[in-house]
């Protein structure tokens, strides 16, 4: 039976159809964070050079006046031996030179987000798989250690242990060696050097001019070996994870074992 059609009056008296509720939009989970530029890396490095120079040349002007007043004579020959406090000191004034202008000259300057550097969630699975990973370094460096004829631990006596062993000293490199210092050169390195290469010339040309300049930047000649094969791993952990922390993560736990094992070695 065919339904009659409602009269066009009828119509009229009807009550006005509601919208049909919108359907709600997917949350955006990923941060999309603009590129970096080769601005920002010169500044990054200006800022480390340039705050060493002022340090040094700070320094220099001290020594001067003292030597106008007769306070500082070279001739009756002058001694500065290392202690954990001025090579704490030393590890602190550099962390902070590579993290004060990455955040004053390029995240705050430009208005980026953290994300544009790195700091991203990351999957649980790396939190498993960096240990193993530390594991494996560890074992690859007491090989190499041992190949080469040449300690991995001496040329860091002096730098982490100069007084010999102590409680105190052990904490105070643990805390600004092993977590500060690591914090700080994967945000310089991984965060702001390899991320810009990437966004430039692709990952495989980040993954190995930033490890080489890593690995340069430990000045000794087998330090700058093992420093660039470490920084190929913790740059390599930086693409497939696509976050900042698993490196940083990885260069604690690293620089952890390394300190630690030397402290008990000289117990």
């Amino acid at each position: 039976m065919k339904v009659p059609d409602t009269p066009p009056a009828a119509q009229e008296n009807l009550p006005p159809k509601e919208p049909a509720p919108e359907r709600p939009e997917r949350a955006i989970t990923a941060v999309s964070a603009p590129a970096l530029t080769g601005m920002d890396v010169a500044v990054t490095f200006l800022g480390l050079i340039g705050g060493q120079f002022l340090i040094f040349g700070a320094a220099a002007i001290f020594m001067t006046f003292l030597m106008a007043d007769g306070s500082l004579d070279f001739r009756r020959g002058i001694s500065l031996s290392p202690s954990i406090a001025v090579n704490a000191g030393a590890f602190l004034i550099q962390a902070l030179l590579m993290t004060a202008p990455v955040y004053f000259f390029v995240l705050r300057r430009r208005g980026l987000p953290f994300a544009a550097i790195g700091f991203k969630p990351f999957s649980r699975r790396w939190l498993f798989i960096v240990p193993l990973v530390a594991a494996v370094i560890l074992v690859i460096s007491e090989f190499a250690s041992s190949l080469a004829g040449y300690p991995l631990e001496a040329p860091r006596i002096q730098a982490l242990a100069p007084r010999g062993f102590s409680w105190s000293g052990l904490l105070v490199m643990v805390v600004v060696g092993a977590v500060l210092a690591p914090f700080a050169e994967e945000v310089f390195f991984r965060g702001v050097f390899h991320t810009w290469l990437r966004h430039r010339w692709g990952p495989v040309v980040a993954v190995i001019v930033s490890s080489l300049v890593f690995g340069l930047f430990h000045v000794q000649p087998f330090w700058i070996v093992f420093a660039a094969f470490i920084g190929v791993v913790l740059a390599l952990l930086y693409e497939f994870s696509g976050s900042l922390w698993p490196a940083i993560g990885l260069h604690v736990i690293n620089n952890t074992i390394s300190i630690v094992g030397l402290y008990l070695q000289i117990a």
